[in-house]
């Protein structure tokens, strides 16, 4: 698939092009922070199963935008819980919102058994990352650590999705051709990786990228992503699910003040 999205005629030309990942446990970040550590572009966590949505997924979005961050959103899968139900859930709370990362589509964080036999938890990943690619047009991602996938899954046309690989280590690539022993578990489906998560918890580099809390997820990513792509124009008016209503203006030794009544609908997708 890979369908272009948003081309444009710029390019970002970097050798090392990071990306961040965050949830609710990074607690209030700035994003213009983030941008100016270096940071090109933004996962952040939207829904798990059927049941949750991040309380901070709206406010992030619209921030990362502003700011002018390529953004995707991820879905932590739950093997528990159905296809349909867990692709109902993450439409809904996305709603007319689109991924504008690069030429990618959404993550599928895929780390949690709940307990299910091997094979229910591979149709379960198989079949929301086919629900998924077709819902944004673009490729889903498949985020894992590859000792977790290659033993609760089976076999399959896995790299039919790019792979975001969770690898904690400080060495140049999470495994490499010229030495077998070299950071092993190798994946069983992918050949290469599109994301790297190299650093996390414990890192100490929550400030630096802005974010409220001590540690955050830190990500190389390919530039074959990126390439020929502008991230988003940080927008005009408020977001949708904020509207804003003038009462009153008035003029004080030359300026002029004006008083809002700004109210705010939660509601996903509004």
């Amino acid at each position: 698939m890979r369908a272009d999205l948003h081309r444009r005629d710029t390019i970002i030309a970097m050798s090392d092009i990071t990306v961040i990942d965050i949830s609710r446990h990074q607690g209030e970040i700035d994003f213009n922070v983030m941008k100016a550590a270096g940071a090109v572009g933004v996962a952040m966590r939207a829904t798990i199963g059927n049941y949750y949505i991040d309380p901070n997924f709206y406010i992030n979005w619209d921030k990362a935008g502003a700011a002018g961050l390529f953004r995707t959103a991820y879905h932590v899968v739950k093997p528990s819980k159905t296809v349909a139900s867990q692709m109902q859930h993450f439409s809904d709370a996305v709603g007319d919102r689109h991924p504008d990362f690069g030429i990618g589509g959404w993550v599928l964080d895929c780390e949690l058994d709940d307990g299910m036999d091997k094979r229910t938890i591979t149709d379960n990943i198989w079949g929301c990352a086919t629900k998924f690619s077709d819902h944004c047009g673009l490729d889903v991602f498949i985020y894992t650590r590859m000792s977790w996938f290659n033993t609760f899954t089976y076999p399959g046309e896995w790299d039919n999705w790019p792979l975001w690989v969770a690898r904690y280590t400080s060495a140049p690539e999470p495994w490499s051709d010229d030495d077998p022993d070299y950071l092993k578990p190798r994946p069983d489906e992918w050949d290469d990786w599109a994301m790297w998560q190299y650093s996390a918890d414990g890192n100490g580099q929550g400030a630096f990228y802005g974010a409220s809390s001590p540690d955050i997820d830190i990500n190389h990513a390919k530039d074959w992503i990126f390439a020929g792509e502008t991230p988003p124009t940080p927008p005009d008016e408020l977001p949708k699910h904020l509207s804003a209503k003038i009462i009153a203006v008035e003029e004080e030794n030359g300026f002029y003040k004006a008083e809002l009544i700004i109210s705010k609908d939660c509601t996903p997708g509004v």
